[in-house]
């Protein structure tokens, strides 16, 4: 099918009729926003490109702007996971408590009188705020 979204070819070449498609590529949940990578100029590209109306990069900004916004999304990501990581272990933490395990006969939540355990929980919940 034809898709007529891009300049019309009565306009070739005219940087006031020249509108750059902006892209967002996803795959295995990484998008990559390509408005967020610097292109060539419209001056600066060869006529051939400018008359077919797509964006132009230079190759190793492009690569640059895909890995930074790879690398962005795989701290992202790690961050998540950490944060869940360290919310099931507090969490499991506090069920070991309140199940009469500790030695203050069950953890409702408050501070504990002198136990180990308590500090253990107390750490734990400033390591997940502070992440």
């Amino acid at each position: 099918m034809f898709d007529d979204s891009g300049p019309s070819t009565s306009c070739v070449g005219s940087e006031a009729a020249f509108s750059p498609r902006q892209n967002v590529v996803k795959s295995y949940g990484i998008s990559i926003d390509s408005s967020k990578i610097h292109e060539v100029a419209f001056e600066e590209q060869p006529e051939t490109l400018r008359a077919l109306g797509v964006n132009v990069f230079d190759q190793d900004v492009f690569e640059e702007g895909v890995l930074q916004q790879v690398d962005q999304a795989i701290a992202e990501q790690e961050e998540f996971l950490e944060r869940e990581r360290l919310s099931k272990e507090l969490k499991s933490v506090e069920d070991e408590l309140s199940g009469g395990g500790g030695s203050n006969g069950g953890y409702d939540g408050g501070m504990i009188d002198g136990d180990d355990d308590g500090l253990m929980v107390v750490q734990l919940m400033m390591v997940v705020m502070m992440v």
